[in-house]
C-alpha cells in the first residue's frame, strides 16, 4: 500500500471513530468500495410553465420555499376566464330547457293518430266515400308522419346541443383551472422567472422546483478495477463533512450505470440517496462533494472490516 493510500485509510478510520463506529459502516461479511469527491446532483428538476396566456396576478410562494404536491404556487388573471365560464353555463342551461320541451313531438304524434283514425274510418265505409277523399287522407297520414319525424329530429338535435354545451362548460372550467399554477410534485422553489404584473405566454416558465428529498450521486469509476454490473442494487453510505467537522451519513442504493465506457476506460455510476431534514432544512445540497461507500459482498473476517480506497487521482 502506498503512503497516500495508507493516509487515506487512516483518515477514514479516524472519522469512523469520531462520528460513528467502524462496525456501523463495515458489516462483518461485507467489503466496501470507497469513492471520494463524488458530486451531488438533483434527480428531479421541474420547470413549471404557464398553461394559458395572461398576466401573473399572484405568486403565493417565495424563493427557496418548500412546497407540497398540489399546492397553489401562482395564479394568472381570471376575469375573462370566469366570464367565459359563466356564459358557457348559461348557454348550457338554455339548451337544457329546449331539450326538455317535447311538446312539438307530442303534438305531431296526436296529429298523426287523428288523421290515421280518420282514414281508417273512411275506409270502413269506402262505398260511400270517394276515392279522392281516401287519397287526401292517405296523403295527410304521410304528411303527419313526416312532421313527426321532423319534430323528433329537432328534439334529438336539442339533446345533442346539450352535450355540446356541456363540453363547452368543461372546456371553460378547464381554462379557468389552468390559470391556477399548482406544484406537480413536492420540492423546493429554486427559481422564479415571472413576477406579479408581468405578462406570460403559454408554455413560458414561471418557476422551477427541485426535489431534494432524493438526490443522485454520480461517479466516474475505472471499469478495469470495478465491475459496475455488480454495483447496481448495492447499498450505499454517503459521508458529508460539515463546517464544524462533524460527519453526516446518508443511506442509498446504486441505481444504474451509463451503457458506455469512455476513452479513458471510465464508466459513470449513479446512486440515489435519501436526504435528511433538520428544522425544515435539507442537509445534503446539490453541488456538494461527498465520499461514497458502496457495499460489496465478500468473505471478510468477522472481526475485521475490509475497505478499499480508490484515490481521486485514479478517477478523473
Amino acid at each position: 500500500m502506498t503512503d497516500s493510500r495508507y493516509r487515506n485509510l487512516v483518515i477514514w478510520v479516524t472519522i469512523g471513530w469520531l462520528g460513528f463506529s467502524v462496525n456501523s459502516l463495515y458489516g462483518q461479511d461485507t467489503s466496501w468500495v470507497t469513492f471520494q469527491k463524488c458530486p451531488v446532483m438533483v434527480e428531479h428538476r421541474v420547470e413549471i410553465p404557464a398553461q394559458e396566456r395572461g398576466f401573473l396576478k399572484t405568486l403565493t410562494v417565495e424563493l427557496n420555499q418548500s412546497v407540497a404536491a398540489g399546492q397553489l404556487l401562482a395564479e394568472l388573471d381570471t376575469d375573462l376566464a370566469e366570464l367565459e365560464l359563466q356564459m358557457a353555463q348559461l348557454e348550457r342551461t338554455r339548451a337544457e330547457e329546449l331539450a326538455r320541451d317535447e311538446s312539438n313531438v307530442k303534438y305531431q304524434q296526436v296529429a298523426l293518430q287523428k288523421v290515421e283514425e280518420e282514414l281508417a274510418s273512411h275506409r270502413s265505409i269506402s262505398n260511400s266515400v270517394s276515392d279522392s277523399e281516401i287519397r287526401r287522407l292517405t296523403l295527410g297520414v304521410e304528411q303527419a308522419k313526416l312532421e313527426l319525424v321532423r319534430a323528433t329530429h329537432v328534439h334529438s338535435r336539442a339533446l345533442s346541443e346539450v352535450k355540446l354545451k356541456s363540453v363547452a362548460v368543461e372546456v371553460a372550467q378547464l381554462r379557468l383551472t389552468r390559470r391556477r399554477i399548482v406544484a406537480p410534485r413536492s420540492g423546493v422553489v429554486t427559481a422564479i422567472k415571472i413576477h406579479p404584473g408581468q405578462s406570460v405566454e403559454a408554455g413560458q416558465t414561471i418557476l422551477e422546483i427541485e426535489d431534494l428529498e432524493q438526490l443522485v450521486i454520480d461517479r466516474l469509476v475505472p471499469s478495469a478495477q470495478v465491475n459496475v454490473v455488480e454495483l447496481v442494487g448495492c447499498e450505499v453510505r454517503v459521508d458529508l463533512e460539515q463546517a464544524d467537522g462533524a460527519m453526516l451519513r446518508f443511506a442509498g442504493q446504486v441505481t444504474s450505470y451509463d451503457p458506455h465506457v469512455s476513452s479513458s476506460g471510465l464508466v459513470r455510476v449513479h446512486a440515489r440517496v435519501k436526504n435528511i431534514q433538520q428544522d425544515g432544512h435539507w442537509l445534503l445540497l446539490p453541488g456538494r462533494e461527498v465520499t461514497m461507500h458502496v457495499a460489496q459482498g465478500g468473505n471478510s473476517r468477522s472481526d475485521q472490516a475490509k475497505a478499499s480506497i480508490l484515490p481521486d487521482s485514479k478517477i478523473r
